[in-house]
């Protein structure tokens, strides 16, 4: 990740060094006096990073001894506030600095000379007011060229909300010192002046008017009297799209909102911690605009005439319009199981016919430009993917839930590959590639790539990644993993390099057989739609793989169980419209991270017969789903399904695709 300056021309004048961190994203450099300041986000799951920094920097007031000029002001919570003095300043900073400079992956500030791209020095900042995003930018005045940011100091009287150590400063240019901060006297909280240290706000400047915004709430702090100046005082408003806690009555506010949700109205929006807290007010012409929740809001001042769409009431809570998704804080699902949906039936029969609807190996070169651009792409992935490895799992930081796991599962990459193998305008690369894991014993004896391999992230690993990366993932190959088997002896025409691996293939397939058949529509936890959806794609691979290789052990009851588990996906496509569950990680936070389970690891033969047997349910769910979501093919971009992380899991993506490219049979255009 770097920064590139560009002149007028287009010529590169710099490059900086690789900073760490996960991204740039969403806020331009902020030029300030020769420098450009940017902003990134930890490569580590943000309350871990706030943790961490936080027990530092309460170390370092602590390891002072207290003199009669102390005073400590709180301590209690696991926090330990003190009185500000010379000694306790430069100490803080001190030791800011060095730790920043022997913990790289914690820096998150960055001045960059807009001569040559040089770091003049280490900004004291650690990272606060994110959300995991790349942090709040400074703001300054132009007349007097005075720097402002929230930064975080144990010496601060700021009341912490979530997280302690909150505060405002005034960075000096020629060292990076903070030279003044804010509160010194007296508590002030988060409904004064938002400054919460685990949610993002912006911040803005009008004259001698510091602005923070956060969550409905639009406070200003006049920096002559350092007093706080109330603008808009509403936690959860955006114009009509309220938030929890904005919603009347209840004691439990999130049943408040589910309930008022399924009346229709619009109670959380996907980006309701992103879009109206990373958005700063603006004052022209008498008049006051904030966006809010994908609005705009204008608020007159008093010589301003009201037009007539104005008035002094807020505006009524608005109709939701969505059917799928619904967001906010905690991410719930939208929809409903219809139990009046009789069961469909799929006889053995119509299961032995779609195992027997085998693609072809070979397909004609694309004519159509779309389809030729799609044709490059993947020939230039499959390229990178076999010149580059080996490679290890993909990590992904996702935010309060922390990390997860990409192409770990050999079978997965295998599949991937194989199914490449039709479009490519060339195989013979491929093939060797696959014929060498299946030298190697992927993906049966091995399941799992290993951790040591090339990072395929742009972003360097912080500790938390580092540790996760290299956790131990106990994992025996089963029936889930027997499609990617038949589809690399298939595509790649590899039969004699897959023999070997059979009797591995078949004692997969007898532990899923002993065990019955389960399947939750109600889960939102284990993934079960995930998970049915590979069992059928297993069984489909068992039964090609025992006609390949004329072994059978199981073949009889590997059809008796197929047509079931055929029956009840189609069951759940049709009669079940609740397409969002929550999913358990292992680290916590399990309400906060949600994805779209029945459209993951689908195999185009299962995504085609949905789109033949359930038309109507598949179309409405995944052209709904990409109505609503409309950035869902964007990687790296705002969270929308989710709660406090800072992207949607990458699942996402492909989910959705498999579901549109083979379910809906969508153009290349569309793709």
């Amino acid at each position: 990740m770097h920064v590139y300056c560009l002149d007028p021309s287009g010529r590169l004048q710099w490059k900086s060094r690789r900073l760490p961190g996960l991204s740039l994203r969403d806020h331009a450099p902020t030029i300030w006096r020769g420098l450009a300041v940017v902003r990134t986000n930890p490569a580590d799951g943000f309350h871990t990073v706030m943790g961490r920094n936080g027990e530092m920097l309460e170390a370092v007031q602590r390891a002072i001894p207290l003199s009669p000029e102390d005073e400590v002001l709180l301590d209690r919570w696991g926090d330990y506030l003190v009185t500000p003095t010379p000694q306790r300043r430069h100490a803080e900073y001190e030791a800011v600095t060095r730790y920043l400079r022997e913990n790289p992956h914690d820096q998150t500030f960055f001045t960059l000379d807009l001569a040559d791209g040089t770091e003049p020095w280490i900004a004291p900042v650690l990272y606060t007011c994110g959300l995991h995003n790349p942090a709040t930018p400074p703001t300054f005045n132009p007349t007097t060229g005075e720097l402002y940011t929230f930064y975080r100091t144990a010496m601060t009287h700021y009341l912490r909300g979530i997280r302690r150590y909150s505060a405002l400063g005034r960075m000096d240019r020629g060292t990076g010192r903070i030279v003044w901060s804010w509160p010194q006297a007296g508590h002030e909280g988060w409904h004064d002046f938002p400054m919460i240290g685990d949610e993002t706000q912006a911040l803005s400047m009008m004259g001698p008017v510091l602005i923070s915004n956060h969550q409905g709430e639009l406070k200003g702090l006049r920096l002559d009297t350092a007093r706080t100046v109330p603008i808009w005082s509403g936690r959860d408003t955006y114009g009509g799209i309220f938030g929890p806690a904005a919603l009347p009555g209840g004691k439990d506010i999130w049943q408040q909102a589910r309930e008022m949700a399924a009346e229709g109205y619009l109670t959380g929006m996907p980006n309701e911690w992103h879009g109206p807290d990373r958005s700063i007010a603006a004052v022209a012409g008498g008049r006051l605009f904030w966006v809010v929740g994908s609005q705009v809001v204008c608020l007159a001042g008093p010589q301003v005439p009201r037009s007539d769409t104005g008035g002094r009431e807020p505006p009524d809570l608005i109709r939701d319009r969505r059917r799928f998704v619904i967001g906010g804080n905690m991410t719930e699902p939208r929809g409903t199981f219809d139990a009046t949906v009789p069961r469909p039936t799929v006889t053995e029969a119509e299961a032995e016919a779609l195992c027997r609807q085998v693609r072809p190996r070979h397909t004609p070169p694309p004519q159509e430009p779309h389809a030729q651009a799609l044709q490059r792409r993947l020939d230039a992935a499959i390229g990178e993917l076999i010149d580059g490895g080996p490679w290890a799992p993909f990590i992904v930081e996702l935010g309060i839930v922390r990390e997860e796991a990409y192409f770990r599962r050999t079978a997965e990459t295998m599949g991937i590959v194989a199914l490449a193998i039709p479009h490519l305008s060339g195989g013979d690369r491929a093939r060797d590639y696959l014929r060498g894991l299946l030298q190697d014993g992927m993906p049966m004896t091995r399941p799992l790539f290993e951790a040591d391999g090339r990072h395929r992230e742009f972003y360097d690993y912080g500790p938390g990644m580092r540790a996760f990366a290299r956790r131990p993932v106990q994992y025996e190959a089963g029936i889930e993993d027997v499609y990617g088997l038949w589809a690399a002896v298939y595509y790649a025409d590899l039969k004699a390099a897959g023999a070997e691996q059979m009797d591995a293939v078949e004692r997969a397939c007898a532990r899923f057989l002993a065990q019955p058949v389960t399947f939750d529509h109600d889960d939102d936890r284990q993934d079960a739609a995930e998970h049915l959806n590979a069992q059928i794609a297993g069984l489909i691979g068992y039964l090609r793989l025992a006609d390949t290789y004329d072994r059978g052990e199981h073949v009889a009851g590997a059809r008796r169980r197929l047509a079931p588990l055929l029956a009840e996906r189609l069951y759940h496509e049709q009669a079940d419209s609740r397409l969002l569950r929550h999913s358990d990680l292992g680290q916590g936070n399990m309400r906060h991270y949600a994805k779209v389970p029945r459209y993951l690891r689908l195999v185009p033969e299962l995504s085609e017969w949905l789109g033949q047997r359930a038309t109507e349910s598949l179309r409405m769910h995944v052209e709904g789903l990409a109505d609503e979501l409309p950035l869902w093919y964007q990687a790296w971009g705002e969270r929308m399904i989710g709660g406090e992380n800072y992207v949607s899991p990458p699942n996402l993506s492909r989910g959705l695709f498999m579901a549109m490219a083979d379910g809906l049979g969508a153009s290349p255009e569309r793709l």
